[in-house]
């Protein structure tokens, strides 16, 4: 009986030290509180972890869609709610989404909540700004067949390639095929007038862009944008790269993003 108590003490003091070495191994974000003691301030808000078959990277936007008052529905619904009431008087009309590197879940992210929106009544647009490899069009199950990059390129009076998401009444504009450079595109005045003709025509612009460690393109959109939303990952996003890609933000437009932790 006796070397069955030592037994068992000794089973669960290698289990304690093996706890303690894996969460001294794993530098990923886990934890809202612990994102920010990180970043020193506060973040905006968390979505809960999809499970079962519902769980994968374009899982989001069918699931609001079959259940939209689900525990994760409410969170974006909050998450949306919190931007406007951080600003009143003006509220963010066009919304830019990055994440510090790729899969961490913001295209699937901004498709769900625009369904959601689309859903209410407003008038909402999903745009495809990852000028590096866009997603948007995949996610939302869209073929390629022309976009904004072919709009740039066609006489000023060409309308926008504005396409219909198949599964909801939200606007999806893809990118296409983009034959300039990013920087050229983004720092021209049919860009500017792009972005003017988003916010006269619709209520909420959904913006996606490149993820922020691996491009500079999202540090000069969230300049063009009314507020930037930076997606971080648990268990995958590192402490270090969401400190570095909160700081890019922060001192590209001096105004800090808004931060959501994403499960799972």
């Amino acid at each position: 009986a006796a070397r069955r108590g030592w037994a068992a003490a000794a089973a669960l003091l290698v289990g304690v030290t093996l706890a303690l070495l894996r969460e001294g191994m794993d530098h990923t974000v886990r934890t809202r509180a612990g994102l920010q003691r990180l970043l020193g301030s506060a973040v905006l808000g968390s979505l809960p972890l999809l499970r079962g078959r519902w769980f994968g990277v374009q899982s989001p936007a069918r699931w609001v869609l079959r259940a939209p008052y689900s525990e994760y529905s409410e969170a974006l619904r909050r998450m949306h709610t919190q931007l406007v009431l951080a600003d009143l008087d003006t509220p963010p009309r066009v919304v830019l989404f990055t994440s510090p590197l790729p899969g961490e879940g913001k295209t699937s992210t901004l498709l769900a909540l625009g369904r959601l929106l689309a859903g209410t009544g407003r008038k909402v647009a999903a745009v495809d700004l990852n000028l590096r490899k866009p997603t948007l069009h995949q996610a939302a199950g869209l073929s390629v067949d022309g976009g904004l990059g072919e709009w740039f390129e066609a006489p000023p009076e060409q309308p926008l390639p504005l396409r219909q998401d198949p599964a909801s009444d939200l606007q999806v504009l893809p990118l296409g095929r983009l034959s300039v450079d990013p920087g050229v595109l983004m720092a021209s005045k049919r860009f500017e007038g792009l972005l003017d003709t988003l916010r006269r025509d619709f209520d909420v612009v959904l913006l996606d862009s490149s993820p922020l460690l691996a491009v500079v393109d999202a540090q000069v959109l969230a300049c063009l944008a009314d507020v930037t939303v930076l997606l971080v990952r648990a268990g995958r996003t590192t402490r270090a790269s969401a400190a570095e890609a909160h700081a890019l933000l922060a001192r590209a437009c001096d105004e800090a993003p808004r931060v959501v932790l994403v499960s799972g």
